[in-house]
Protein backbone atom coordinates (compact mmCIF):
# COMPACT_ATOMS: atom_id res chain seq x y z
CA UNK A 1 0.00 0.00 0.00
CA UNK A 2 0.91 3.51 -1.00
CA UNK A 3 2.57 5.25 2.26
CA UNK A 4 0.56 8.30 3.42
CA UNK A 5 3.10 10.66 3.16
CA UNK A 6 1.85 11.62 -0.55
CA UNK A 7 -1.78 12.94 0.91
CA UNK A 8 -0.92 16.09 2.15
CA UNK A 9 0.85 17.12 -0.96
CA UNK A 10 -2.29 15.79 -3.07
CA UNK A 11 -4.49 17.47 -1.19
CA UNK A 12 -3.22 20.85 -1.46
CA UNK A 13 -2.76 20.34 -5.18
CA UNK A 14 -6.60 19.18 -5.49
CA UNK A 15 -7.50 22.52 -3.18
CA UNK A 16 -5.35 24.60 -5.28
CA UNK A 17 -7.28 23.96 -8.67
CA UNK A 18 -5.51 20.78 -9.98
CA UNK A 19 -7.07 17.47 -10.88
CA UNK A 20 -4.84 14.57 -9.89
CA UNK A 21 -5.35 10.35 -11.35
CA UNK A 22 -2.95 8.48 -9.45
CA UNK A 23 -2.87 5.09 -8.24
CA UNK A 24 -3.46 3.67 -4.37
CA UNK A 25 -3.82 0.55 -3.13
CA UNK A 26 -7.36 0.12 -1.20
CA UNK A 27 -8.45 -2.63 1.21
CA UNK A 28 -11.32 -4.57 0.62
CA UNK A 29 -13.45 -5.34 4.13
CA UNK A 30 -12.08 -9.04 4.01
CA UNK A 31 -8.73 -7.65 4.78
CA UNK A 32 -7.00 -8.23 1.03
CA UNK A 33 -5.79 -5.27 -1.05
CA UNK A 34 -6.84 -4.08 -4.50
CA UNK A 35 -5.37 -1.36 -7.11
CA UNK A 36 -7.79 1.56 -7.34
CA UNK A 37 -6.99 4.48 -9.72
CA UNK A 38 -8.33 7.64 -8.12
CA UNK A 39 -9.32 10.67 -10.20
CA UNK A 40 -9.48 13.68 -7.80
CA UNK A 41 -10.64 17.65 -7.72
CA UNK A 42 -12.77 20.57 -6.28
CA UNK A 43 -16.16 21.51 -7.68
CA UNK A 44 -17.00 25.20 -6.21
CA UNK A 45 -20.71 25.43 -5.65
CA UNK A 46 -21.65 29.08 -4.82
CA UNK A 47 -19.49 29.80 -1.78
CA UNK A 48 -18.91 26.25 -0.76
CA UNK A 49 -15.96 23.81 -1.96
CA UNK A 50 -16.31 20.25 -2.34
CA UNK A 51 -13.89 17.54 -2.93
CA UNK A 52 -14.61 15.00 -5.57
CA UNK A 53 -13.59 11.85 -6.56
CA UNK A 54 -13.93 9.27 -8.99
CA UNK A 55 -12.47 5.51 -8.14
CA UNK A 56 -12.29 2.40 -10.88
CA UNK A 57 -10.79 -1.03 -9.32
CA UNK A 58 -8.01 -1.67 -11.99
CA UNK A 59 -7.51 -4.81 -10.76
CA UNK A 60 -7.46 -6.47 -14.52
CA UNK A 61 -5.77 -4.06 -16.31
CA UNK A 62 -2.83 -4.35 -13.78
CA UNK A 63 -3.30 -8.28 -14.14
CA UNK A 64 -3.09 -7.80 -18.14
CA UNK A 65 -0.15 -5.07 -17.49
CA UNK A 66 1.88 -8.20 -15.25
CA UNK A 67 0.88 -10.53 -18.30
CA UNK A 68 2.16 -8.42 -21.18
CA UNK A 69 5.54 -7.61 -18.91
CA UNK A 70 5.91 -11.59 -18.91
CA UNK A 71 5.09 -11.87 -22.11
CA UNK A 72 7.89 -9.51 -23.64
CA UNK A 73 10.42 -11.03 -21.01
CA UNK A 74 9.91 -14.10 -22.55
CA UNK A 75 9.60 -13.08 -25.66
CA UNK A 76 13.41 -11.04 -25.61
CA UNK A 77 14.74 -13.66 -24.15
CA UNK A 78 13.99 -16.42 -26.92
CA UNK A 79 14.99 -13.91 -29.38
CA UNK A 80 18.52 -12.94 -27.39
CA UNK A 81 19.66 -16.42 -27.00
CA UNK A 82 18.35 -17.33 -30.99
CA UNK A 83 21.04 -18.80 -32.69
CA UNK A 84 19.84 -17.47 -35.62
CA UNK A 85 20.70 -13.13 -36.96
CA UNK A 86 17.83 -11.52 -35.71
CA UNK A 87 17.18 -7.88 -36.75
CA UNK A 88 14.54 -5.14 -37.62
CA UNK A 89 14.24 -2.17 -39.41
CA UNK A 90 12.67 0.61 -40.11
CA UNK A 91 10.69 1.88 -43.00
CA UNK A 92 13.84 3.22 -44.31
CA UNK A 93 15.79 0.16 -44.35
CA UNK A 94 17.92 1.70 -40.65
CA UNK A 95 18.14 -1.14 -38.38
CA UNK A 96 16.54 -0.25 -35.10
CA UNK A 97 17.43 -3.86 -33.53
CA UNK A 98 19.81 -6.97 -33.49
CA UNK A 99 20.61 -9.41 -31.16
CA UNK A 100 23.58 -10.09 -29.82
CA UNK A 101 24.16 -13.32 -31.63
CA UNK A 102 23.62 -11.30 -34.94
CA UNK A 103 26.61 -9.18 -33.99
CA UNK A 104 28.73 -11.61 -32.82
CA UNK A 105 28.14 -13.35 -36.19
CA UNK A 106 29.08 -10.22 -38.25
CA UNK A 107 31.68 -9.21 -35.94
CA UNK A 108 30.39 -6.31 -34.59
CA UNK A 109 29.15 -4.67 -31.08
CA UNK A 110 25.57 -3.93 -31.49
CA UNK A 111 25.61 0.02 -30.99
CA UNK A 112 27.99 -0.12 -34.61
CA UNK A 113 24.85 -1.73 -36.24
CA UNK A 114 21.94 0.45 -34.65
CA UNK A 115 21.33 3.34 -37.69
CA UNK A 116 22.68 1.87 -39.85
CA UNK A 117 21.64 0.95 -43.60
CA UNK A 118 20.43 -2.55 -44.14
CA UNK A 119 22.38 -2.04 -47.25
CA UNK A 120 25.98 -1.37 -46.10
CA UNK A 121 27.02 -4.63 -46.03
CA UNK A 122 25.68 -6.99 -48.41
CA UNK A 123 27.36 -8.18 -51.85
CA UNK A 124 26.79 -5.85 -54.74
CA UNK A 125 25.34 -8.50 -56.19
CA UNK A 126 23.14 -9.81 -53.86
CA UNK A 127 21.62 -5.99 -53.76
CA UNK A 128 19.09 -6.23 -56.19
CA UNK A 129 17.26 -8.92 -54.97
CA UNK A 130 17.27 -8.33 -51.42
CA UNK A 131 16.26 -4.55 -51.99
CA UNK A 132 13.19 -6.14 -53.75
CA UNK A 133 12.59 -8.47 -50.70
CA UNK A 134 12.44 -5.30 -48.48
CA UNK A 135 10.03 -3.10 -50.91
CA UNK A 136 7.54 -6.69 -51.04
CA UNK A 137 7.96 -6.53 -47.15
CA UNK A 138 6.99 -2.80 -46.71
CA UNK A 139 4.11 -3.73 -48.90
CA UNK A 140 2.77 -6.08 -46.41
CA UNK A 141 4.28 -9.65 -48.27
CA UNK A 142 6.31 -11.47 -46.07
CA UNK A 143 9.69 -12.61 -47.86
CA UNK A 144 12.61 -15.36 -47.97
CA UNK A 145 16.01 -14.34 -49.69
CA UNK A 146 19.21 -16.03 -49.82
CA UNK A 147 22.07 -12.89 -49.23
CA UNK A 148 25.64 -13.06 -49.42
CA UNK A 149 26.93 -10.31 -46.71
CA UNK A 150 30.47 -8.91 -45.21
CA UNK A 151 31.43 -9.57 -41.74
CA UNK A 152 33.81 -6.48 -39.94
CA UNK A 153 36.98 -9.00 -41.13
CA UNK A 154 35.66 -8.56 -45.36
CA UNK A 155 34.50 -12.41 -44.94
CA UNK A 156 31.44 -13.68 -46.80
CA UNK A 157 28.91 -14.83 -44.65
CA UNK A 158 25.90 -16.63 -46.37
CA UNK A 159 22.25 -15.68 -44.99
CA UNK A 160 19.13 -17.64 -45.71
CA UNK A 161 16.51 -14.74 -43.95
CA UNK A 162 12.98 -14.52 -43.94
CA UNK A 163 11.35 -11.32 -43.32
CA UNK A 164 8.02 -10.51 -41.72
CA UNK A 165 6.14 -6.72 -42.11
CA UNK A 166 6.33 -4.49 -38.92
CA UNK A 167 2.78 -3.17 -38.54
CA UNK A 168 2.33 -0.29 -36.30
CA UNK A 169 -1.44 1.24 -36.29
CA UNK A 170 -2.07 -1.43 -39.10
CA UNK A 171 0.51 0.33 -41.33
CA UNK A 172 3.80 -1.25 -42.22
CA UNK A 173 6.51 0.68 -40.21
CA UNK A 174 9.40 -1.76 -40.87
CA UNK A 175 10.25 -5.55 -40.90
CA UNK A 176 11.15 -8.51 -38.55
CA UNK A 177 14.06 -10.49 -40.15
CA UNK A 178 15.44 -13.87 -39.21
CA UNK A 179 18.62 -15.18 -40.94
CA UNK A 180 20.71 -18.47 -40.55
CA UNK A 181 23.73 -18.75 -41.45
CA UNK A 182 24.12 -21.53 -44.36
CA UNK A 183 27.36 -20.30 -45.29
CA UNK A 184 29.03 -23.99 -44.46
CA UNK A 185 25.83 -25.63 -46.76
Amino acid sequence: PESAQHIPERMRRILAGEILTFEVEHYHKDGHTFPLEVTASTITVGSEKYFLAFHSDITERKQAEEALRESEKRFRTMIETAHDVVWALDAQGKVTYINQRGAEILGYQIPDLIGESYTLKILEEDLPKVQEAVIQVLQGQPQSVEARIYDSEGKIITLSVNSVPDYKNGIVAGSFNFGSDITER
